[in-house]
């Protein structure tokens, strides 16, 4: 950092999916930006100007603002006015949030805190953890304890709100709410995020932003939990379940989301278990919408092994890997469980996975002897017994049915 920057305007801390991006529309528009990513790899090729994952114009304009110098990848964590975490927030096996992430990235900052710094948690959260960075903040720092009790260090919830693939474009133009521990946290955070973002800023508690954040993702868990239950219904009763989905969203109170073999990436799969955990009352109907997402990769599967109605050797093309269509996130994603399974009920078949936007297999798969990975479609597609359309890339949108011969295609996403 130069001379004159010895104090960053704000840094990032965790230059992943959401940091990454912030850290640059930031630099943009500030041209006093540090980012700190401890994973010493990722901070190389950031520093080299690529980023470690594929988003629409990321590239170009991470090299824009390391070259104009308004971002800097810092080697340790500098002093800045402002510290924006935006760290992975994972849930265990038990469903159970993992926080040391978090926690860690805190103490980090704590460290380096001389007085008068805003700090905002843009990670998913459980309710109450904003509240919860304060106190170990003072854990850390018991010598800030006057400043943290004059509000002179500030606390602020904002919670990202963007859909992989478009990040650069959302970040900038959708809504954004802001909840403070105080209300002057929440006007100073305001007041930085206006420097970027386009829509409205909406002012509230950080509690309030952190159920809100919450909030949507279940509702969309939820959404989809229906539509997939629609399209098992559908297809017992021989109806095409997207054409039943786009009538019913012409009435003007509908909007049924899309079915799928599931739901993944990191915020729907989730984050309604954040929300289940943080009550004391019983949840129904958020169990049961994760229970109805998180069993349709069994479902597929199960219609797969019907369509080939044997369990001898057969030849399975899948079209797809990532969570969602034109990213190379895996994260969560249903496509990787759909494989997984796949692999092990039918461990005499020859499963082929083809990704564009992926780079290989996601290790979960290693031990997958039966399965290949590949970037490009087979030139030849009617050696394969069976084809399982899990991800409608772009890639894709040129194959129907008949490229496939004689094979049984199981088409999740409406793919052909």
């Amino acid at each position: 950092m130069s001379e004159r920057d010895k104090r960053a305007s704000v840094c990032v801390v965790g230059l992943g999916y959401i940091g990454l991006p912030t850290a640059v529309v930031l630099a943009k528009a500030t041209g006093n930006v540090a980012g700190y990513e401890i994973d010493s790899v990722k901070r190389q090729i950031i520093s080299d100007a690529r980023a470690p994952f594929v988003e629409n114009g990321l590239d170009k304009a991470l090299r824009e603002v390391l070259e104009s110098e308004s971002l800097t990848v810092a080697d340790t964590l500098p002093n800045a006015s402002c510290y924006i975490v935006a760290v992975p927030t994972p849930i265990g096996k038990d469903k159970k949030v993992d926080l040391a992430y978090l926690k860690s990235a805190v103490e980090h900052v704590s460290a380096v805190l001389q007085g008068d710094e805003l700090i905002v948690i843009e990670s998913t959260c459980p309710p109450g953890t904003t509240q919860q960075v304060r106190s170990w903040v003072l854990e850390t720092r018991p010598d800030l304890s006057s400043q943290l009790e004059g509000d002179a260090i500030q606390f602020a919830y904002c919670p990202e709100r963007v859909l992989p693939g478009n990040i650069l474009f959302e970040i900038t133009e959708n809504d954004r709410i802001v909840g403070g521990l105080t209300e002057s946290a929440a006007k100073r955070a305001k007041s930085m995020y206006e420097s970027f973002c386009h829509g409205t800023i909406h002012l509230t508690d950080a509690i309030t932003a952190e159920i809100t954040k919450l909030a949507e993702n279940t509702f969309r868990d939820i959404n989809i939990a229906f539509a997939n239950e629609l399209e098992t219904i559908s297809r017992y009763l021989g109806a095409d379940a997207w054409e039943v989905i786009s009538l019913a969203n012409h009435h003007p109170r509908v909007n049924i989301l899309k079915p799928g073999p599931g739901v993944g990436g990191h915020c729907i799969a989730v984050d309604p278990w954040f929300l289940a955990a943080a009550s004391e009352n019983p949840t129904p109907m958020i169990e049961a919408a994760r229970s109805v997402n998180d069993g349709k990769p069994k479902e597929v599967v199960e219609r797969v092994i019907e369509a080939l109605d044997t369990e001898a050797t057969a030849s399975i093309l899948v079209l797809g890997i990532t969570f969602k269509e034109n990213v190379d996130d895996v994260r969560e994603s249903p496509a990787v469980t759909v494989v997984s399974m796949l692999s092990r009920e039918l461990p005499c078949s020859d499963i082929l996975v083809v990704d564009p936007m992926a780079s290989e297999l996601p290790e979960s798969l290693g031990g997958a002897v039966n399965v290949q990975f590949s970037q490009e479609i087979p030139h030849s597609l009617q050696i394969f017994d069976a084809v399982v359309g899990l991800v409608a890339h772009d890639a894709f949108s040129a194959l129907e049915v008949s490229v496939f011969g004689e094979a049984a295609v199981i088409d999740t996403r409406n793919m052909f």
